[in-house]
């Protein structure tokens, strides 16, 4: 029993389609992660700012106004 030509091309495409589709959903999960990541980053340089501002408000009150 042989496989034609055809057939075998027929398969090949189908497997590609797959592969193309699989490719795509790889694709939107890393673009999802790349925007959690990027708002962990804001949140944590936004904490990081808060956490610096009140040490120094809080020298700065310590060291000149007693």
């Amino acid at each position: 029993m042989e496989i034609g030509f055809s057939e075998v091309r027929s398969e090949i495409k189908l497997v590609e389609e797959r592969l193309t589709g699989r490719i795509n959903q790889l694709e939107e999960k890393l673009t999802g992660i790349d925007k959690q990541l990027a708002n962990e980053e804001l949140v944590s340089r936004g904490v990081f700012i808060a956490l610096v501002g009140g040490v120094v408000t809080g020298l700065t009150k310590f060291f000149f106004f007693p």
